[in-house]
């Protein structure tokens, strides 16, 4: 493989986690919510995420530049859940010149992501640190930090508010990342009656708003999972957009822990 290939399959690594964003679950008051703190909103909102068991779903990606012009790509994503760990691969299918490509992601609470990339030009795998967590990957409007799994202690929260958000009422809370590397002095988070996001704003550390993180189009999957059919990242200084469209999920896919392994990415059902 020449080295741009292998820049540019690196590169998918730093774009794995952003393909397993979801959306919490819980119905509650705009106003009941507002008089709660934000963490606590916060870590019901991610406990919320758990108990899927496993899931496999397909994502399209359009990246779109601020004159109109778009990219577009296709990927699997399948996620199983183990006795303190996440573990998620993301497959991509299109464009041809990285079919094939495999990322393995491992959460765990409290501790850093690991990641391993299956390379199918060269047939091996390779394990992926971390880098520039503030720096965008492939071109998309995501950060690394952006995409990282969320943790309600990875924040300073402020004020937590009833309000409206295109005339839906909405409960706002203000969050600040305590990471140093932190591209954000703040964000601010919406979440409707049932605790699902609407949108995130981003703010740097001068106080302008740099991004915002839209959801769309709510659906309730197997009877019990709120997952957005669209998110998209818009980012206010270049005009351009990264949009995920959510489809085919399947909750109870018969995922296996032995599907998992780094040596078996090559072999990703």
């Amino acid at each position: 493989m020449n080295a741009s290939r292998t820049v540019k399959a690196l590169r998918l690594g730093r774009a794995a986690a952003f393909l397993v964003l979801g959306a919490p679950v819980q119905r509650l008051g705009a106003q009941e919510a507002a008089s709660e703190s934000g963490r606590q909103i916060a870590e019901r909102a991610i406990a919320q995420l758990k108990g899927y068991g496993d899931v496999a779903a397909e994502i399209t990606i359009v990246l779109k530049a601020r004159r109109g012009d778009a990219r577009t790509w296709t990927v699997r994503l399948l996620s199983l859940e183990q006795p303190g760990v996440e573990r998620t691969i993301v497959v991509f299918e299109r464009p041809r010149d990285v079919r094939g490509t495999a990322l393995l992601t491992a959460t765990r609470p409290g501790r850093e992501n690991e990641q391993w990339l299956y390379l199918p030009a060269v047939g091996r795998v390779k394990r992926i640190a971390s880098q520039g967590r503030s720096s965008s990957f492939m071109g998309t409007e995501f950060s690394y930090e952006d995409v990282a799994p969320d943790d309600a202690a990875r924040y300073r929260y402020g004020e937590t508010r009833a309000d409206t958000l295109d005339g839906v009422p909405v409960t706002a809370v203000e969050r600040f990342p305590q990471d140093p590397g932190s591209a954000y002095g703040r964000q601010l988070l919406w979440v409707d009656g049932d605790d699902r996001p609407i949108r995130i704003d981003y703010f740097d550390r001068a106080g302008s708003q740099v991004k915002t993180l839209h959801y769309r189009g709510y659906r309730l999957r197997a009877g019990r999972f709120w997952r957005a059919d669209e998110m998209e990242m818009v980012n206010h200084k270049t005009l351009a957009s990264t949009t995920l469209l959510w489809t085919a999920y399947r909750f109870g896919a018969g995922l296996r822990a032995s599907d998992f392994e780094p040596d078996a990415l090559g072999r990703t059902p």
